[in-house]
C-alpha cells in the first residue's frame, strides 16, 4: 500500500484557523480507512505536550519546534529528505501553504490565501518575501493545489498563471454543534469576568494584524459612540501578531480605553460563550481566503455584518450584512442599522443557520482523501 505523509508540524496550541483545519484532517486520516496509508507528522514537542493525538497508531514525529519559525524552516530543509526515503513516503500533503524545503517526492498542498501577494506592506519583510517565494515555487513543483473558496482559486489561477484544472476547491468545515453548546449561569458570569466582558458588546475575532482593519473598524465604532451614543463595547479577540501597536495607538487617540477592550487569547471552551454573549458580530478584513469567524458566529447564533471583498461574500451568502470596509461611515452604518433593527437581526439569524449547513468538516476531509488518491493513482 502506498504511503501519504501528513505534514503537521507547525501545528500547536494557538494556531488559529489552520490549527483547526489541521486537527480535524489529523483526527480523519488518524482514524479512517483509506486506499493509501496516510502517515502523520508531528512536531515532538508537541505532541509530547498536548497529549490528545496518541491515541492514533499512525503519529511520527519530528524534532522541530512549532513555535518559532525561523528555527523550524532551517530544520525541515534538513530532517524531509531523510524522514520521507526511510518511511517509504510515495506521496507528501502539505495543508499549509507552501512545501517545505528538503521534500522530494511528489506533493499536494493547500493554498490557504495568497494575501502575501496582495498586502505585502502589511506583514513582517521576511516572512512576506519567504512565503512569496515557497509559495509560488510550490505552486509549480505540486501535482495538485487545494484551495478553500473559489475566491482563492481564481486568485491562484491569475497570480501564477496556473491551468485551472490544477487546483480543486474544497471548502472548511464549522463545528456547529460546538459554537451551539448552553452554558450554565455560572459559567457565563465566570467567562464574563475572566475576559472582562461587558454586558452589551460587538465582537470581532482574529488576529492583531493590519489585514484585519481593525483600526477603520475602531474608527467606525467611535462614530457610533458620537452620533448614536450606543451603550455597546466593542470586544476584540485575538492575539497580537505583527504591526499591532497602531491598533492601541488608535485606541488612545480616539478616548476609547474604556469601550474598547482586548481579550487577547480565548480559550477554546469559552469561545462560543464569547460570541453568543454578543449583539452582532463583525468582521472589517481586508483580505480572507475563506473566514471562519462569521461562520463561527452564525453557529452562535449572532447576526453578522461583514466586508464586501475577497471569499467572504462567497462564504456567508445572502446571511449576513455587507460593507464596503474601506469606507468607515458605511461600516458603521450597517452596524447601528444591524444593532436596531430587529427583524433583519432575526432574518439573519435565520438565514445563518442555513448557510453553516454547507460547510462540513467531514465533507472537506472526504474530498481531500480523494484528491490525494487520485494523485496517487497517476504514479
Amino acid at each position: 500500500m502506498k504511503r501519504v505523509a501528513i505534514n503537521a508540524v507547525v501545528l500547536h496550541e494557538r494556531s488559529g484557523g489552520l490549527g483547526q483545519y489541521m486537527n480535524y484532517l489529523i483526527q480523519f486520516f488518524g482514524e479512517k480507512k483509506f486506499e493509501f496509508e496516510p502517515v502523520i507528522y508531528l512536531s515532538k514537542k508537541f505532541y509530547e505536550t498536548s497529549g490528545k493525538f496518541k491515541k492514533y497508531n499512525n503519529i511520527k514525529t519530528l524534532d522541530v519546534s512549532p513555535y518559532n519559525p525561523v528555527k523550524r524552516i532551517f530544520r525541515e530543509a534538513f530532517v524531509w529528505r531523510k524522514t520521507l526515503r526511510t518511511d517509504h513516503i510515495d506521496l507528501f500533503f502539505s495543508p499549509l501553504s507552501y512545501i517545505p524545503l528538503g521534500v522530494n517526492v511528489p506533493s499536494v498542498m493547500t493554498i490557504h490565501d495568497l494575501g502575501y501577494f496582495h498586502f505585502k506592506e502589511h506583514y513582517t519583510f521576511l516572512r512576506v518575501n519567504f512565503l512569496k517565494k515557497m509559495i509560488r515555487s510550490s505552486a509549480g513543483r505540486a501535482e495538485k493545489i487545494i484551495t478553500i473558496s473559489d475566491y482563492s482559486k481564481k486568485d491562484i489561477v491569475h497570480t501564477f498563471n496556473l491551468n485551472p484544472d490544477k487546483i480543486a476547491v474544497i471548502y472548511e468545515g464549522i463545528n456547529t454543534d460546538f459554537f451551539a453548546i448552553k452554558y450554565s449561569g455560572n459559567e457565563i458570569t465566570t467567562i464574563k469576568e475572566k475576559y472582562n466582558l461587558p454586558d452589551k458588546y460587538i465582537l470581532s475575532v482574529g488576529h492583531l494584524e493590519p489585514r484585519k482593519n481593525y483600526c477603520r473598524l475602531i474608527e467606525a465604532f467611535h462614530q457610533l459612540k458620537v452620533k448614536y451614543n450606543i451603550e455597546h463595547s466593542l470586544v476584540i479577540v485575538g492575539q497580537e501578531n505583527w504591526y499591532f501597536k497602531e491598533i492601541y495607538h488608535k485606541v488612545s487617540e480616539l478616548d476609547l480605553n474604556n469601550s474598547v477592550i482586548f481579550t487577547k487569547f480565548v480559550e477554546k471552551e469559552a469561545l462560543p460563550a464569547v460570541y453568543q454573549l454578543a449583539d452582532l458580530f463583525v468582521t472589517a478584513s481586508l483580505f480572507e481566503g475563506f473566514g471562519f469567524t462569521p461562520l463561527e458566529s452564525m453557529a452562535a447564533g449572532t447576526p453578522a455584518a461583514v466586508s464586501d471583498c475577497t471569499s467572504l461574500p462567497e462564504i456567508t451568502g445572502d446571511a449576513a450584512l455587507l460593507f464596503d470596509p474601506y469606507d468607515i461611515d458605511d461600516i458603521a452604518e450597517k452596524l447601528y442599522v444591524l444593532l436596531t433593527n430587529g427583524l433583519l437581526r432575526k432574518k439573519l439569524i435565520g438565514k445563518g443557520f442555513e448557510n453553516i449547513k454547507r460547510f462540513q468538516w467531514e465533507t472537506c476531509c472526504l474530498e481531500t482523501a480523494k484528491e490525494l488518491t487520485k494523485v496517487l493513482e497517476k504514479k
